[in-house]
Formats: structure tokens, C-alpha cells, sequence
């Protein structure tokens, strides 16, 4: 029940307030922006040459990382926006488990922004799907939230097609 009512005043004051504040680090920034200069410095955007497959930091274009070369994936590629490390993993951790939905505009932007060429190529975008309880308890799913907002950016359609059968360990604590 607890859960609840936090989720209820996070929605109440997601609407009635604009927050100009850093994603990462939530100090408040003088504009319109989404991350503070100190945090633009210390945030390290994926947006140079990745691993075609698990989307690591390489030193040339598209070439697989020593951890892919002989891995067979069950997907085409994978791809974020960012380095996750304890800055960025903040900001995320907020969005998932403190109720702080409305990180799900300036992460779908950034995502949107470093990988645009491939969302606007692909079919569909999806989401893994959280069981009856989590979705109880956080009163959203965080990635549902993030492709949605994609969605509309790109006008890539959103298609719910997986079904989540056995509860899995949090990300988090892997």
C-alpha cells in the first residue's frame, strides 16, 4: 500500500511541476536542459564506434569486441546510449525503483539521438515485460515507458510481444 500512495504524489507532482533538473545527479539546471555541465563531462555517451553486436566501445566501426567474436547471440544486435557506471546507473536506478517516471522523456531522447539511424530502420520496437507483482509495485514499466516515447519520436510502431512466464533476478543485482 505504501507503494501506492509513493507512486500516487510522484504522478501528482510529475504533472503539476516541470523539472529543470540533472538527470544524473537531479541538481537544478538553469534552463531547459536535461543534464547539469558537471554531469555533461562525466557521462560518457556511446556515440562513437561500437561492437556490431553487444554495442561496446571498439576502435573501429561495426568490428566484434573479444567478447563476441566467438558468442552466438540470440539477437542482432544491442545497442545503449551510455557508459553504465555510477552516475548514469543513478539516474536509472531512480527511473526504475524511486518512481521518478518522468526520466523516461530524456532517456528516450538520448537513446533516440545516439541510435537514431537504427530505430528508424527497424520493424517494430518492444519491451520485456515485468511480472503482476513488480508492475504492482512500481506502478510502471520503465522500458514500456522509454519505447513509447521513442515511438512517437520516430513513428516506429510499438508492439507488446513477449509474455513474461518465471520471475528472473533483478538487473540490478546481477
Amino acid at each position: 500500500m505504501k507503494n501506492f500512495f509513493v507512486n500516487l504524489l510522484n504522478k501528482f507532482e510529475d504533472a503539476l511541476f516541470v523539472n529543470y533538473k540533472c538527470i544524473f545527479c537531479a541538481r537544478e539546471t538553469p534552463n531547459e536542459s536535461l543534464v547539469c555541465d558537471t554531469c555533461a563531462n562525466e557521462v560518457t555517451f556511446l556515440n562513437g564506434f561500437v561492437c556490431g553486436k553487444c554495442g561496446s566501445p571498439t576502435i573501429e566501426p561495426e568490428t566484434l569486441c573479444p567478447n563476441c567474436f566467438n558468442r552466438d547471440y540470440k539477437f542482432d544486435c544491442h545497442r545503449s546510449c551510455i557508459i553504465y557506471d555510477d552516475l548514469s546507473g543513478s539516474a536509472v536506478k531512480a527511473f526504475k525503483y524511486s518512481g521518478k517516471k518522468y526520466l523516461a522523456d530524456p532517456i528516450a531522447r538520448f537513446m533516440f539521438v545516439v541510435h537514431k539511424d537504427l530505430i528508424e530502420h527497424a520493424d517494430i520496437l518492444t519491451f520485456v515485460p515485468m511480472t503482476k507483482e513488480k508492475m504492482e509495485n512500481r506502478g510502471y514499466n520503465h522500458m514500456e515507458e522509454v519505447v513509447n516515447i521513442i515511438s512517437k519520436i520516430s513513428g516506429v510502431p510499438v508492439i507488446s510481444c513477449f509474455d513474461k512466464v518465471r520471475d528472473t533476478e533483478d538487473q540490478a543485482s546481477l
